[in-house]
C-alpha cells in the first residue's frame, strides 16, 4: 500500500543504510489508492471505455501506468480513486514524518470494499493487500488469472517469475496478481561472526542464531545483539506472517496456533528478549539526529538483521546472506514478500480490459519504469538489470547504487551467484490481515506477563477459527 522513495535515510554503514532504506521501501509500498465507491462502466459521457482502480493509498507507479495506458488507448479511461491521502511532512536532516494509515482507516478501506464487491459492483482492479483474498476466492469475487493467462495468447507466463504466483496461489488458481517483489533474507555482520569464530551453515534455525551470539559475546562482550527488533510482539507478529502458511489452512478452515511448533516458536522469540539477544528496531527511530546515531551504534552490534532485496543492487549492499530460518529449522526455505497485489473482479463489466491493464503492468515498458519499486515479476527486466549491473561491475569494480550509497567493491562472480535467488523465492510473507491482528492483540498480554502462554493461544486459536468460518 504504498507511494515510493518518500524519504531517503542515509547512513555510512552499508548494511545498515540498505536496512532502512528497505525498510521504509516496504513502508512505502504498502500503501496503495482508492477515495469512494465505484463500479466499472462500459463508457462515459465522451464515449470511452471506463476501467476502475481502486488501492488504499496513492501510489506513482500506478499513476504513470494510468498516463502510459492511456496514451497508447485513446478509448481507455482508467479512473483512479484514493481511500487515504497519506500526510508527509518534511522534517530536515532528510528524513520526513509520514502519518501513516490507522488502524481504524484500514478498517473503513476494508469494509467499503467488502460491501462494494458483496453487492456484485467493486472496482475492476482493487488492491488486495489489505483485503481477505481467501474469502473473497470462496465467494467468487475475484477472477482467476490463471484462466485470463491461458486465454490471452499474447500472454506467456515463462516471461515471468512462475515461482512467486506459485507461492500466492489458492487452491491452484491465482486471485491476486503481484507486480512486484522483494527477497526477506537475514543480513549476517561478518565481521563480527569472525571475532566470534562463527560459522553457520543453511538452513538456519533460531537456535543456530542464538548459538553463534552466545559464542560471539564470549569474545565481544554482552552488548552483542542476535537480532534487530523493538519489541517481542514485533519479532511474534513477523514470524507468523512469514510462516502463515503453517498456522493457517484457509481452505479447509483451521487453525494451528495452539499446536506444539507455535507453541516452540512463541517460546523462542520470548528467550531472545529475555536474554536481551534482541537489539534495536526501527519503532525506536525518531525524527530526530541522536535517536539516528544510537540506532545506528547499536546496529553495529547487530549479528543479523531483516534485509529486503529490493533492487539487485541491494546484493552488493549487503554482508553474507542467509534464508530466514524455517518454521521446523530443518527445510530451505526463500522468503519474499510481494509488494502491489492487484485483483480483478470477477463480476466486472470490463474484465478483459481490465486484464490488459494488469499485463502492461507487468510489461517490460513499465516494468523499466523508474517509479516501480521491488524486484521486477518480469524476468527479462530482472536479467538485464543484473546484466547492467555487473558491467559496472567489470569496468569500475563496483557498485553504485540508485539511492546513492558509497560504491561498493565486489566481484562479478560474488553478483552472479545471487542472481538465482529471486527464481528460488518459494515463501510468501502475509497473511489476512484481520488473523495478524488477531494474533497481535492477543499476544501481547503473554509477554507483558499478564496471561499465560496457554490462555493466549487458546483465545487465538478460537478467535481465528471463529472468523476463518463466517
Amino acid at each position: 500500500m504504498q507511494e515510493e522513495n518518500m524519504m531517503s535515510m542515509r547512513i555510512k554503514k552499508r548494511n545498515i543504510n540498505t536496512y532502512i532504506v528497505c525498510t521504509f521501501t516496504i513502508l512505502s509500498l504498502f500503501l496503495s489508492a482508492c477515495n469512494g465507491t465505484s463500479e466499472g462502466t462500459s463508457g462515459d459521457s465522451s464515449g470511452k471505455k471506463q476501467i476502475v482502480l481502486a488501492t488504499m493509498t496513492q501510489n506513482r507507479f500506478l499513476d504513470f501506468a494510468k498516463e502510459k495506458y492511456e496514451a497508447l488507448h485513446p478509448d481507455i479511461e482508467i479512473v483512479y480513486k484514493v481511500y487515504q491521502e497519506l500526510d508527509i511532512r518534511e522534517t530536515g536532516n532528510n528524513m520526513a514524518q509520514i502519518s501513516m494509515p490507522t488502524k481504524e482507516d484500514q478498517e473503513k478501506y476494508i469494509s467499503t470494499i467488502n460491501t462494494e464487491m458483496m453487492s456484485g459492483a467493486g472496482p475492476d482492479i482493487l488492491d488486495t493487500t489489505e483485503l481477505p483474498v481467501d474469502k473473497y476466492k470462496e465467494k467468487n469475487m475475484l477472477a482467476n488469472l490463471y484462466d485470463m493467462m491461458d486465454q490471452d495468447q499474447d500472454f506467456n507466463k515463462n516471461e515471468y517469475f512462475q515461482n512467486i504466483w506459485k507461492s500466492t496461489e489458492l487452491d491452484g488458481g491465482l486471485y491476486t496478481f503481484p507486480v512486484n517483489f522483494l527477497l526477506e533474507m537475514l543480513n549476517a555482520n561478518d565481521e563480527l561472526l569472525k571475532q566470534g569464530g562463527v560459522q553457520l551453515q543453511e538452513p538456519l534455525s533460531w537456535d543456530d542464531i542464538l548459538t553463534a551470539t552466545e559464542q560471539v559475546r564470549q569474545v565481544v562482550g554482552n552488548d552483542v545483539s542476535a537480532i534487530s527488533e523493538s519489541s517481542p510482539e514485533d519479532l511474534a507478529s513477523e514470524l507468523v506472517s512469514l510462516y502463515y502458511s503453517q498456522l493457517v489452512d484457509s481452505k479447509n478452515k483451521k487453525a494451528y496456533f495452539d499446536s506444539d511448533d507455535s507453541r516452540r516458536l512463541i517460546l523462542k522469540v520470548k528467550e531472545i528478549f529475555d536474554r536481551g539477544f534482541a537489539g534495536a528496531g526501527m519503532s525506536d527511530i525518531q525524527t530526530d539526529i541522536q535517536s539516528m546515531e544510537d540506532f545506528t551504534e547499536k546496529m553495529k552490534l547487530t549479528i543479523f538483521s531483516p534485509s529486503y532485496i529490493s533492487d539487485p543492487t541491494s546484493f552488493a549492499l549487503s554482508g553474507t546472506l542467509y534464508s530466514q530460518p524455517s518454521f521446523d529449522g530443518k527445510n530451505e526455505e526463500l522468503a519474499f514478500r510481494t509488494l502491489l497485489n492487484l485483483g480483478l473482479n470477477a463480476n466486472s463489466a470490463m474484465k478483459q480490459e481490465a486484464w490488459d491493464f494488469l499485463k502492461f503492468l507487468v510489461s517490460e515498458e513499465m516494468q523499466q519504469a523508474p517509479a516501480r519499486i521491488g524486484l521486477p515479476i518480469n524476468k527479462q527486466v530482472y536479467n538485464e538489470m543484473f546484466d547492467r549491473m555487473l558491467d559496472d561491475v567489470k569496468k569500475n569494480g563496483s557498485v553504485t547504487t540508485p539511492r546513492g550509497e558509497e560504491p561498493v567493491s565486489v566481484t562479478p562472480e560474488q553478483l552472479e551467484s545471487m542472481r538465482p535467488l529471486a527464481e528460488k523465492a518459494n515463501q510468501k510473507s502475509s497473511g489476512d490481515p484481520k488473523i495478524l491482528d488477531i494474533f497481535r492483540t492477543e499476544i501481547a498480554p503473554y509477554f507483558a506477563g499478564q496471561k499465560s502462554l496457554d490462555d493466549v493461544l487458546r483465545i487465538i486459536q478460537s478467535k481465528v477459527t471463529t472468523y476463518l468460518n463466517e
